[in-house]
């Protein structure tokens, strides 16, 4: 039996808490003001424990975000750990002073807030929108105490403020999409993919942030192609041809479309290091990215025939006949390797 997965809402609020569990503080974590009394602190952690304890997931499709419920789970304890303990929790509020980042001041904890001694209860009954607890004959003091308890409207405080912390998430995303949308203008891409890749981590599921990091990146990555290629050939134009060799393996590193730096490593490595091996292949690769270079496939050919890969090297003047049947090189070798084969 398959497992069921994760809902729109549970994905959404479990990845809502990595930014703000990442640039908030505490309070941001557990959706409570910095003012919370200790009652609403505890009370913000339970609930969130009730629903987000990782045990409620084990027999849950959580993909990838299984190691994300364990995080958030540590970031509620850790939060609650010390905004429950007083002297933690000064301390905790003094450093976030230090960092200009002051809570409010917090009132002193009020009757209302102290629990009521169950000593004392002799009847709790709901009554309309209040609910009325009567205590026995003490003396001069009432025989009962009507506590009016707002019927409850609306998310509790926690998840409004869980809310609140999902708009501003989205609102940054959607600020670093403007700054990459005006570095892509400019033609800066690495910073576009910086931009837009940020845009995708506050609000991975924007199809179109997604879209545009995309392409920023593709983008970038050719760039940087092309300046270690560019930095490459200076190298190798002084002799420094280990640094070129490097500057062109960075080159290949970057996956490039084009099979240029392949080409040009490959070279390097058979001129400068008799590295056969190696040079089949990175001009393989060269060739596997563009099958109609004419001088790449003549070069494979050659370096396949000193491998001794005399039937890999004929394949290959055959396929440049294929394209130029009077090619003047691939002619004379194809005749030559078939009657060596």
């Amino acid at each position: 039996m398959s497992k069921k997965p994760l809902t729109t809402e549970e994905r959404t609020f479990i990845e809502s808490i990595v930014a703000i569990r990442t640039e908030g503080t505490h309070y941001d974590v557990l959706g409570i003001d910095q003012s919370a009394p200790v009652k609403e602190v505890e009370r913000a952690y339970f609930t969130l424990v009730r629903t987000w304890h990782p045990d409620r997931f084990y027999a849950r499709d959580t993909g990838e975000l299984k190691l994300t419920i364990d995080e958030n789970f540590d970031a509620f304890t850790q939060a609650y750990s010390v905004l429950k303990n007083e002297a933690q929790r000064g301390a905790y509020d003094r450093e976030l002073r230090r960092k200009g980042l002051a809570p409010k001041p917090r009132p002193p904890i009020s009757a209302a807030d102290e629990p009521m001694p169950t000593e004392h209860v002799v009847e709790v009954q709901r009554s309309g929108t209040s609910l009325k607890v009567g205590t026995p004959d003490l003396g001069d003091r009432p025989t009962s105490v009507s506590r009016e308890v707002p019927r409850h409207t609306g998310a509790p405080p926690g998840v409004q403020r869980l809310k609140q912390q999902l708009a501003l998430q989205l609102a940054k995303a959607r600020g670093h999409f403007e700054a990459g949308k005006a570095a892509a203008a400019a033609g800066n891409w690495p910073q576009a993919e910086s931009a837009y890749y940020l845009a995708t981590r506050y609000d991975n599921r924007n199809a179109e942030y997604q879209t545009a990091f995309q392409e920023a990146a593709r983008r970038a990555r050719l760039g940087r192609v092309a300046v270690y290629i560019q930095q490459g050939d200076g190298a190798a134009s002084y002799g420094r041809y280990r640094e070129a060799i490097a500057l062109y393996q960075k080159a290949c590193d970057c996956d490039p479309p084009d099979g240029t730096a392949y080409f040009k490593l490959a070279q390097m490595l058979l001129s400068s290091e008799d590295d056969v091996r190696g040079a089949v292949d990175a001009m393989r690769k060269a060739v596997t990215r563009d099958p109609r270079q004419i001088e790449w496939r003549l070069a494979l050919a050659d370096l396949y025939e000193r491998a001794g890969l005399k039937q890999n090297a004929l394949r290959e003047a055959r396929a440049v006949l294929d394209l130029d049947p009077r090619n003047p090189k691939a002619g004379p070798l194809a005749k030559r390797l078939r009657t060596e084969v």
